[in-house]
Order: structure tokens, then sequence, then C-alpha cells
């Protein structure tokens, strides 16, 4: 597969919780999973689609889809539409640039866990949906669009707003993976998820006390009352990074900035990146020998179902061997001509010979050449 042209630069006209998210961590990243040729690059880990589709169908029941159900029938429902959503989801990773290991989304790991869990945290939305005890604004701008402020730079939409009082507000937001680091403490990024969206909900009502809730589908509820300081600093942290990016995507556009400007390349961001393969400041920088990483370099030759090639970055300048590339994907290996740019993507190590590093390809492993 050739390697790709950049996109065309375009300006970030706004930030959601999540997009501020993978901007924060790398705006290369960012920019990237926008652009239509780039996201056939991305894996779709089956843990990530299910987590996807219980939000799908919690945000369905937010904006009240779920209302002429009868209680009885809620748990078909919920089970007729997590199939439904799934199964989309599976085809499109069958169509992925990426085989699939699975014969089908019943076989993706944690598929029933997962939708059991679902069932029992809609059932008690349902149920809360349906009480008197509480006033939840379902309609308008803030179930049924996103609410935009600071001109439209911060726009969001949490899963659940409860107008508990006269004079207060409960954000809700319901997760199915874990919420609390390995010490116990909510995890950062739901915790600047969750000041987003109070930033966003004190904008809109300035007058009113704010708490949030994040209930995940395993566990207890994590309940915060909202430091206004803390939320207000993160909206002009989210405004400065939207400046900040479209600064670097304006230098693209008159050539004296580089895509490259916008990577931050650290391990854990680096390592669920799909695109790697583009980034020059990911190929120079220094990561564990355990980690998967992305290779580039000058072909050599292949032979017996492994390519040579001879690499040199600012951490590397030696030559590395790839081995078992029989799939037919790989080829197009055979044509190339020696001092042919190539790039592998998601390899793992494996023993040295000598002063020579040694490869094997993964499931998530492409071969790229320009």
């Amino acid at each position: 597969m050739r390697l790709l042209d950049w996109p065309l630069p375009e300006k970030i006209t706004h930030f959601t919780p999540s997009s501020y998210e993978t901007f924060r961590k790398c705006a290369l990243q960012g920019v990237l999973s926008r652009s239509p040729q780039y996201k056939e690059f991305i894996y779709l880990n089956p843990k990530t689609l299910i987590g996807s589709v219980c939000h799908r169908i919690i945000e369905s029941l937010g904006r009240g889809n779920f209302d002429d159900v009868q209680e009885g029938k809620l748990a078909e429902e919920i089970d007729k539409q997590y199939d439904e959503l799934c199964s989309d989801l599976f085809v499109k990773s069958k169509n992925s640039i990426y085989p699939t290991q699975y014969s089908s989304p019943q076989k993706w790991p944690g598929y029933y866990m997962r939708l059991a869990r679902l069932k029992v945290i809609t059932h008690k939305l349902y149920q809360a949906r349906k009480s008197n005890r509480s006033v939840i604004r379902t309609s308008g701008q803030f179930i049924e669009k996103q609410i935009e402020v600071f001109g439209g730079k911060l726009k969001g939409r949490p899963d659940r707003v409860v107008f508990v009082s006269s004079n207060e507000i409960l954000i809700e937001d319901y997760k199915s993976g874990v919420i609390f680091d390995d010490e116990s403490r909510i995890l950062i990024s739901i915790k600047q998820q969750m000041l987003f969206y109070s930033a966003i909900l004190h904008k809109a009502f300035p007058e009113k006390r704010l708490r949030f809730r994040i209930v995940p589908f395993k566990g207890q509820p994590y309940e915060e009352i909202v430091d206004i300081k803390q939320a207000n600093a993160l909206a002009e942290k989210v405004v400065e990074l939207l400046n900040e990016v479209n600064s670097i995507i304006t230098g693209i556009e008159s050539s004296s900035r580089s895509f490259h400007d916008l990577a931050n390349p650290e391990i854990q961001n680096c390592r669920i990146c799909s695109f790697k393969f583009r980034c020059n400041r990911y190929f120079d920088h220094s990561f564990p020998e355990s980690e998967l990483v992305s290779i580039r370099g000058n072909f050599i030759d292949f032979e017996q179902n492994t390519i040579t090639l001879s690499v040199t970055t600012t951490t590397i300048n030696q030559i590395v061997k790839i081995r078992h590339l029989s799939e037919p994907k790989y080829v197009f290996l055979r044509t190339l001509i020696v001092g042919t740019f190539v790039i592998f993507t998601e390899v793992k190590r494996v023993v040295s010979q000598g002063n020579i590093l040694l490869f094997e390809p993964t499931i998530r492993t492409i071969a790229l050449y320009e």
C-alpha cells in the first residue's frame, strides 16, 4: 500500500469532550482522525466498539426514545438494539484493512457480560425517567441538541441532566469501562470530561450549583460537587488549545509549519495511536523494547518472506529484519527496488541476530511504501 498524502489542512471549529481529549494527548492524532482517508487506519478494537454501542443506547434512552416501550419489554428491546448496532460495527470491522479475528460480534470478548450490565443500567435509567421524584429536562437544546458556548468553540451533551432543585443541576454520565485508576482516584480523562460539561452548563446556567455523578456499569457511582473555578480554568485551556492548533494549521497552509509540529509523542498516547506511521516525532522517539512499534527504513532485499531494511533515526542506526511476511498483502514487497522508503506498522520485537534487530508482524501490521 502506498503511503497516504497529508490531508488538506482545515481549521478546527470546536471541541467536544471526546475531541478535546484526543487533541490534548496529540493534536496530530486528532487532525488525522478527522480525515476520511486516514480513518480506515483506525483499529476497531472490540472493547471500544462495544463501549460505543452501550453509549449510543444510553444516549438514545436519555433522549426519550424508549419512553413508549413497556417496562416488561425493555430488556428485549435492549437486546435487539445491542445486537443490531454490534452487527453493524462488525460488518465495518470486516471491511477494515485489519483482518478480524472473530466470526461474529457474539464472539467479541465481553459481548454478553457488557450486555448484561447494560440491561441493569438502562433499567435504572428507564425507571428514573418514569419517576416523578425529579424533574428531568428532556426537550429543547439540552438533550436533543448539543449545548454550545464560548462562540460555539465548546460543544457537548451529557448523558443525563437532572434539575434537582431550582438552584441545583446534576450532570450524569455512564461508563461501560473502569472509572478509577490503580490508586482508586477518578481517571483524569473522566474528571476533565465532567469539568468540560460543567463549564458548558455553568455558562448556560450561571446561577445554578452543579454536581456531577459518574455511573459505571460495574461498581459504585462516583459523585462530586463541581469546583466552578476548576471548570472555568479547563474551559480556558480548551479554547487555548483550539487556538494553538489552529495557529499551527494556519502555518501548514502557508508552508511555514509542518503537520509534524502537531505531534506529541508519549508512550501512553502512541501505544494506541493508529497513525504512528505518519509521525516523524514518533520515529525519533525512544520506546521500551516490549512495545509494539512501527518501523521505517530503506529497502535492501526481500527473501524467504523476510524483508531487510536500513533504518536510521535519531535513536536507531542499524539493519532491521522483519520475518514471516507470507500473507498475500506482502507480495508487493518483491517488486520494490533497493532504497525504496518502506514503513511497517505495529510489529513486535523478537530476538536479535548479532547487530540486526529482528521483528515479526502482528494482526495490526500494514506495509506502506513511498
